[in-house]
């Protein structure tokens, strides 16, 4: 997930309950420490770019992955980890933290979240991970780690082998060594910047002085270079932008798009910056513009087919937004019949649907929704959970606990999360349930508690809110 990005109100409201797993990886939270200790004791350092609280994958890759018995034994001895968690409290000491973890993002690449970097003793990259797809666990994770790891070692192995090398010879074993981690880095594309030329740029400059400008090796570098300045000179468009967004000064940035736009032979940056003024009108709430924007934009020759379901869910997202629930429920039910066989498209767009009508009147009409969604993923599933505690809680909305109960106790048999353990207090509350709601204020006390001392600033939050939510429930209850 992007950095900038924000989750939909229900799920942000889904995930704050938590959920506590078994400890993960000994996290060391302040870079200069975890690098001195990287050094000092000849590890890597395993550098995670984590959202908790409002980055769903963050908390998956962290429950599925981090907090595994298997992770934590596999990864022993190998690493120093560093966990830098973009939730931020008040006070000059957590400006200060913001300040230096934006500069570590931006040094590191990692515009988005989950993101590991495997770095060396002098903190340089030597491969990525991004993003996490739930149900992959510990073993995919692993082999990419080794993938990583192994990389790394030739990568060694090759530098050794051109210290006692010289000229054409040394550079050649340079190359190599490049063309070993190189793949491990990724692309321009993926990271904002050409990663090789970031971090081993002396290297290359070492082998571009070592060889005659004709030969291949050279035409190669060369060629990533112009590459990279060719993409630096289209990004200078999009440095302006993030000026614009820092002000939030949303007409400022669309007219500055408009005025780029006709300039703009580039294929790729013409619809990035499509997509940007998309995004800036309906931050400007102008939906109605908006949505002819994107009515527009699906019209044009050259759409790809990312591009086109993005500009569809835009339209629908701002039919929704201009109160036209009927016209945006018929648009998500003709993609929903348009998907056809392709499982995983039709269940975004059922997620979706659900989403945007959560918490609209009447609730017999997000309630279809979420069952809908609810009858065709796994149980268990992440989505599974999602869709049984947000059906749940459109029931409570209608005053249906004795519809709700059953729905959030079959959750809780799956994963012990605080805020749905309070739901099913306030819901046998309702019912005048005054033995269970007690149980379940009992355990999620205990349950909270665990979170009090976290060095993570969202559990600490976390920590907070709950307990205010068990404190206001125990009042109902008259203790």
């Amino acid at each position: 997930m992007n950095l900038s990005q924000v989750l939909p109100l229900a799920v942000a409201s889904f995930l704050m309950g938590g959920s506590v797993f078994a400890d993960g990886p000994s996290w060391n939270r302040e870079f200069t420490s975890a690098k001195a200790e990287a050094k000092s004791n000849g590890r890597s350092l395993f550098i995670l770019f984590t959202g908790h609280g409002w980055c769903h994958a963050c908390e998956i890759v962290d429950r599925e992955v981090f907090r595994t018995e298997q992770f934590v034994e596999s990864t022993e001895g190998r690493y120093i980890f560093l966990e830098l968690d973009f939730n931020f409290g008040d006070g000059p000491e957590e400006e200060e933290r913001e300040k230096e973890l934006m500069q570590l993002r931006s040094h590191y690449l990692a515009s988005a979240v989950p993101t590991v970097v495997l770095a060396d003793t002098n903190g340089r990259p030597y491969g990525y991970i991004t993003g996490y797809e739930a149900g992959s666990g510990p073993d995919a994770y692993l082999e990419l780690l080794s993938s990583a790891e192994n990389a790394k070692k030739r990568f060694d192995e090759l530098l050794k082998s051109a210290d006692g090398a010289s000229g054409k010879v040394r550079a050649k074993l340079l190359d190599q060594a490049l063309e070993t981690i190189s793949p491990m880095l990724g692309e321009i594309s993926d990271r904002g910047d050409d990663p090789l030329l970031k971090f081993y740029a002396p290297v290359i400059d070492e082998v571009l002085a070592s060889i005659n400008e004709a030969d291949p090796t050279a035409k190669k570098y060369v060629a990533l270079k112009d590459r990279r300045g060719s993409w630096a000179e289209g990004e200078a468009v999009f440095e302006r932008l993030e000026e614009f967004s820092a002000a939030k000064d949303w007409s400022g940035a669309i007219g500055y798009i408009d005025r780029c736009l006709p300039a703009t032979t580039s294929d790729s940056i013409r619809w990035r910056l499509e997509s940007a003024k998309q995004t800036y009108l309906e931050w400007d709430d102008r939906n109605e513009e908006a949505l002819s924007n994107s009515r527009r934009l699906l019209t044009e020759d050259g759409i790809t087919d990312q591009y086109r379901e993005n500009f569809l869910d835009r339209e629908s997202y701002n039919l929704f937004r201009l109160d036209r629930v009927e016209e945006a429920v018929e648009h998500y039910d003709q993609r929903i019949a348009d998907a056809g066989e392709d499982q995983e498209k039709r269940l975004r767009l059922l997620y979706w649907k659900a989403q945007m009508l959560h918490g609209r009147d009447p609730v017999s009409v997000p309630v279809e929704a979420w069952q809908r969604y609810l009858d065709e993923v796994e149980h268990g599933s992440d989505k599974w959970l999602t869709a049984t505690v947000l059906l749940a809680r459109e029931f409570q909305r209608a005053g249906s606990h004795e519809k709700a109960l059953p729905l959030l106790e079959e959750y809780l048999k799956v994963e012990s999360n605080s805020w749905v353990m309070l739901d099913a207090a306030a819901s046998h509350l309702a019912l005048g349930n005054h033995k269970r709601c007690r149980e379940y204020i009992e355990q999620t006390t205990e349950l909270n508690g665990k979170l009090k001392d976290s060095e993570r600033q969202s559990e600490q939050n976390q920590f907070e809110i709950v307990s205010d939510r068990i404190k206001k429930l125990s009042q109902k209850l008259g203790d």
